[in-house]
Parts: C-alpha cells; structure tokens; sequence
C-alpha cells in the first residue's frame, strides 16, 4: 500500500524558541492519517513578518511532484505579514501548484490540491490571517513595553541586542531580572575617552580616526572611520543619559524613556566637542582633490559660502578659483546676481600675509586689545546666561514646593470635583517645569558655545608659527581667528577683499592683480568702503586757526581704489603686502 507523502512547514520566532512540539505535532498527524512524514522544510528564529524567509521561499517552489499534502501546525506559523492578501495568494498557489494543505489548528478543514478556494474558505483564511498579524503586533508591541518598563527600574538592563560601545553584558549577579546588565568595559571606556580628549584639542574625527589606526588600535576588531567616531561622540549614554524610544504603533506620541546612569564623559565636556565639530564641520574640507582653505569663511556678495572651482589649464597653469556656490536657475528669484569669481591661490596668498603683516607689525596689539576687548564680552554674557539659568532653577524649585502643595490638598479633597481641579493645577506646574528644563537646556548650550568661541579666541596670534605653512595648516589658522571673508570687485582687476575677525576687528585690504605692477595693501585703520559705489571713505581731523584754542575738527573724503594707490607713495606705501606670486609661474 503507498502512503500519501506529507511536507511539514516548520517555523520559531526566535533562536531561544524549540522546533520539537511543531515537529511531534506533524508526526502524530502523519501516524493518524496513514501519511508518510516525507521532510520538514524549517525557518528557524525568523519573524513570520518577512517574506524573504528561505524556507518561505521554497515552499512556494513545490509541486505536486514532491508530495500530496502540506502540514502547518496553524497559519501564523505560515505567516504575520500585515498584507493578508499576500498570504491568501501564498496559500492558493500552493494549492494550485498540486499540494492539499491543512493547518492542525483545524484539522478537519482540508484545502484541496488543484482547487479553488471559494468565499467561505477566502473568509476563514482573511480572518485568520489577519488575526496573526494583528497577534504579532501584540506580541511586539507587549514585548517594546515590557523592555520599556525593565530599563525604568534599571538604568543598566540590557533589553536590546546591541551593546553600545563602552560596556559588557554580564548576568544580573543580584537576580534574574533583569536577566543582564551593563557594566563598564575599561579597555573601550579608555578608548571613548581618548576620542574626546583628542576633540577637545582640535583633532577632527578623520585625525582622531587616523590617531587610533596608525596605532593598530581596532574597536571592536574594525578598523576606525569617521563615520563610526560620528556616531559615538553624540551618543548621550557617554554623558551619562540611558534613553530609548519605543515609536512602534505609536509614532504619534513615542514612549521615551530617560534614566541616569554614570557617565563617562563630563556633560560640558560632551556639549563642547559636539560645538566644536559643528564648526568643523562648517569650517573644514572634506574634499582632497580641492581643498576650500577658506571653507565656511569667505562669502559672496549675495551671503552665500564659496566653493573651489578648477577652471582647467590657462598657458601650462592650473586655475583654481573661489565661486559662488549657488546652482539655482537665473528665473530663481533668489538666484545670485553677482556670480563673483576670484583667484583660490592669490586670495590665500592674501588673507594670509594679512596675518604675516599683524604679527610682524604694532598691528599685533590692536590685534590683542580687540580679542582682550571679545573675550571680556564673552564673559559677560557667560555670566548673563548663568544666571538666567539660576533664576529659572529658583523658579522650578518654587514649583516643585507648589506641586507638593498641591499633592497634599488632592489627598484630602473631599470631592470629585475639587480632586480633579488640583489634578489640572497640577498638570499646569509640570507643563511650566518642562518648559523652563528646556529653556536651561538651551541657556546651557548658548554657554558651551561662547566658552567654544573664548577659548578659540584666547590663542593669540603672537603664539602662531607663521614662518611656513600648508593649505591645512592654514585653514586651521584660518578658521581660529576668522569670522568672514568678501571680495568685493571694483574692476575685472582690482578690487577689496574685507576681512573680518573673530575679535570684531576688520581689515581691508586694496587689490591690484595686474600682472606687470600687482599690488595689496591694507587700508589704514579707521578707512571704510562703501559696498554700494565701492568708494573709500577717507577720515581725517584738521586744526582751525582762528582762536587761541585751536580746535580740531573731523573731515572725510571719497577716494576710487584708483586714487588711493596713487596716492600710496605719499602715505609711505602703508601695508603694503608682501605676496608671493610664484604660483602664477606654475611653481
């Protein structure tokens, strides 16, 4: 006598889970029956979700040809996808494709092979499909609360699979819940400490990447890039704060969990890398083939940043060139109507013999008065802001002691009513509470960003090895004293670049770029230049003589950037540059 030959469909959620009852299930049913157990197709802990299961996959590849009945022990073992009629269609290709199949859930109801299934099995399969489905989602949803509500009594539970860097997972030595905790790995928490360090004085992450890498230092036995110390420098557990969001089926309105645990990196610390790579962020290139010295800094008239453009070969010489970096269309109606473009090598020639000329000349103590002059400002908004965060500190204590108040009177209310006014004053206080938490936490990253600034501003310029440096070493001076950079062009060759420091301190600097008689001086202080008709406003003081007390009164006069370097000579050529225009000969 043949027996009809089975196919077992076999499926578990999660490694922890045992195929065994499923498989004896499918036994019995086969003894039962007078069925041959001919193979058991099995995806192991792999979410009844996925639809790319291999198991999945090659059921839909049988045939009548390789048995005559396919057994699942219920249809949630077949499928959870939230697409039901993906599951129907699942279900009657297998049925086409020559395979009877049952569920022992139901096992008297038997959809048979080569058959079409009619209303009343579609009805029952819709159903049932989408009973699992929604099953699953109570299953996750339940499992997302249960590890939500584990880390609240236990900053330290582990609830996820991913252990963050810095710590180990060890078995709760006081109990079996939580299963496992957290706890410090020091060879990684020296690591983690070590990249802020390193932040803190100036390395960027791709030099902190390079720092670990030359050294054979591996986490986690990768290689360190970039990417990986971006991610860790803003993650808040190194601050001391545990949080996790639990957003399934509830997007609207997350379910957030925030505890505190030990931190390892000092919270002003955490907030001044994070500030000081944002600026670098802004400041520094990323590209290797055209390296923006001047990235974040030098602008265009319409206030947008300017990029290095490479114009190609001019007579056997490179042309490199800052643009505007604005590609909108010209119908755009912010579209920029300048379109400057101005020499990459001549203008980092420029603004550095801007410098050269300040260190080497009694510039330099305007130079310091000026910073002295920010910093003492800085101070003083320092100062502001911590006592606005005092102030508002003072105002949430006075709040807590009124909601303690308030929790008294609700125990004793004598009425419904009077309980459920309290709850609303109650509810008044918290929402005001929040509201000034979230305004210190914004006073306290204004402050962490004007400590960032005075400690940028502190490294005077005298303490700067000026004598030879590189387009990186550059920008690195570049972006620790200069606020902005704008060319403005008079003619097709000449023009001002205005240069305005950190400090407030601004410099203008006159420009010829002729190629017999090239010029670059600086205005004298207290000389401006209008944006507008590109004029230079010269102010100089005069003494009447008509009295005895010979009072002095001031005067101006316009000059075109044409008049002014005629009249050079007779003002001692005054900060006149020294430019070297050796790149223009390709060297």
């Amino acid at each position: 006598m043949n027996h009809k030959k089975a196919i077992a469909y076999i499926r578990v959620s999660t490694t922890h889970q045992d195929v065994e009852r499923q498989r004896i299930k499918f036994k019995e049913y086969c003894k039962n029956n007078n069925l041959q157990a001919n193979e058991e197709i099995i995806d192991f802990g792999i979410s009844g979700a996925k639809s790319d299961r291999p198991g999945y996959l090659r059921l839909q590849a049988l045939t009548g040809k390789d048995a005559d009945i396919l057994v699942v022990s219920e249809l949630s073992r077949l499928s959870r996808q939230e697409e039901i009629l993906e599951t129907i269609n699942i279900i009657q290709n297998i049925v086409y494709n020559g395979l009877s199949l049952i569920f022992l859930d139901a096992p008297s109801k038997v959809y048979e092979a080569h058959s079409t299934l009619d209303i009343t099995e579609l009805i029952i399969l819709l159903v049932g499909a989408f009973r699992a489905a929604q099953d699953r989602k109570e299953i996750k949803r339940k499992n997302q609360e249960g590890k939500q509500a584990l880390l609240s009594q236990n900053p330290y539970a582990v609830v996820d699979a991913k252990i963050p860097y810095g710590y180990n997972a060890i078995y709760n030595p006081n109990g079996s819940r939580p299963k496992k905790i957290l706890i410090e790995n020091e060879e990684e928490v020296a690591n983690v400490k070590k990249i802020f360090q390193l932040a803190l004085e100036g390395y960027s992450l791709g030099k902190i990447a390079k720092y670990f890498n030359n050294r054979n230092i591996l986490f986690r036995g990768h290689f360190v890039t970039r990417q990986l110390l971006s991610v860790l420098v803003r993650n808040i557990l190194y601050k001391g704060i545990r949080r996790r969001i639990h957003s399934f089926d509830r997007k609207d309105n997350p379910n957030i969990i925030e505890n505190k645990i030990t931190p390892i990196i000092s919270e002003s610390d955490f907030e001044r890398v994070n500030q000081m790579l944002k600026d670098n962020h802004k400041f520094c290139s990323t590209g290797n083939n055209y390296f923006n010295t001047l990235r974040g800094i030098i602008k265009c008239r319409c206030g947008r940043g300017m990029m290095v453009k490479d114009k190609g070969y001019a007579s056997g010489i490179k042309k490199m060139v800052y643009r505007c970096n604005d590609v909108s269309a010209k119908d755009n109606p912010i579209h920029c109507q300048y379109k400057d473009e101005i020499s990459y090598q001549f203008t980092n020639e420029v603004i550095f013999n801007v410098f050269k000329y300040i260190h080497n000349t009694d510039e330099i103590f305007i130079f310091m008065a000026k910073t002295e002059q920010k910093i003492y400002e800085i101070d003083e908004e320092i100062k502001g802001i911590e006592r606005k965060i005092e102030n508002k500190n003072i105002e949430i204590e006075s709040l807590n002691k009124d909601n303690k108040r308030l929790i008294e009177r609700y125990i004793h209310a004598k009425s419904q009513s009077i309980a459920n006014a309290i709850q609303d004053e109650q509810l008044t206080i918290e929402n005001k509470i929040h509201k000034l938490e979230d305004e210190i936490s914004h006073c306290n990253k204004e402050k962490v960003k004007l400590i960032t600034n005075k400690e940028s501003l502190i490294n005077y310029i005298d303490t700067e090895e000026l004598s030879s440096l590189g387009n990186e070493e550059r920008a690195e001076l570049f972006k620790k004293h200069l606020e902005k950079v704008i060319y403005l062009p008079v003619t097709l060759m000449q023009g001002f670049y205005i240069i305005t420091f950190k400090s407030k301190m601004q410099r203008i600097v006159a420009i010829r770029k002729t190629a017999k008689s090239p010029i670059a001086a600086i205005l004298p202080d207290g000389y401006t230049v209008d944006m507008n008709t590109k004029l230079i406003t010269e102010y100089y003081q005069s003494i009447q003589t008509g009295g005895c007390s010979y009072p002095i009164s001031s005067s101006f006069k316009q000059l075109t950037i044409q008049e002014y370097f005629k009249k050079l000579p007779q003002i001692g050529n005054f900060g006149i540059l020294e430019i070297d225009y050796s790149y223009r000969k390709g060297k």
